[in-house]
């Protein structure tokens, strides 16, 4: 599948209806979407020295790779296989529970904010917000890990009835090895970038222990 992030117009919002109706979610555009399922792999893997992150597909062609920009390594960019910028991360130096924010291309249009919530001892919680939520009482997407199972789920609203996407990690050590891979499932109509740029997160937060910068890309919480 061809993402071209040049096509969108810069001023265009993230179109969700997040819940039971769910539409369409689009971050990059409607050919970032499909409406079948979509399978990708993040591979660990040193591309070059800013690059060492991948997706691809089940062809094992690849579909977007992320770059650490700076010397912080608490800014990401995602680009697609021509290296056309779709997406930015930006860890928030300072912010309460490990606030990430996520930009259109280059970083002058806020997507949406990812945020730790509360957590349990056998359980952590990432919240979403889109852009347009500016009061932030009710999420808008919700990631859920047990910590006694190998996977993240994409929850739709503030209920856990609707998933559109997880991620299976690969066991322990297999990292280590530079072996190691998550699998990310995808539901249709759900934007296949928006999705990588939360499995790129939730990496850099496992990472550093919660809420900063980690991962691949290194870096600790601030």
């Amino acid at each position: 599948m061809a993402v071209a992030a040049e096509s969108v117009a810069a001023n265009t919002p993230p179109s969700s209806a997040a819940g039971g109706g769910r539409g369409m979610v689009m971050v990059v555009g409607p050919e970032d979407c499909s409406p079948y399922p979509m399978e990708l792999a993040m591979k660990r893997k040193v591309f070059s020295r800013s690059e060492k992150l991948a997706f691809t597909g089940v062809s094992g062609n690849i579909l977007f790779r992320v770059q650490s920009l700076g010397f912080s390594r608490r800014k990401l960019r995602i680009v697609d296989a021509a290296g056309v910028p779709i997406l930015t991360l930006k860890h928030k130096a300072w912010s309460w529970r490990g606030r990430w924010q996520v930009f259109r291309g280059e970083g002058n249009h806020l997507i949406c904010s990812v945020r730790s919530s509360a957590s349990a001892f056998f359980q952590t919680k990432k919240k979403v917000y889109l852009a347009n939520n500016t009061t932030e009482n009710v999420c808008d997407f919700q990631i859920q890990r047990w910590c006694l199972e190998d996977s993240y789920v994409v929850y739709a609203g503030e209920s856990k009835t609707t998933a559109v996407a997880e991620t299976h990690e690969p066991p322990p050590g297999f990292f280590s090895l530079g072996k190691g891979k998550y699998t990310v499932s995808i539901q249709p109509n759900i934007g296949h970038a928006f999705i990588v740029a939360l499995t790129v997160i939730l990496d850099a937060m496992k990472s550093s222990g919660g809420g900063g910068g980690g991962g691949d890309f290194g870096g600790g919480g601030d």
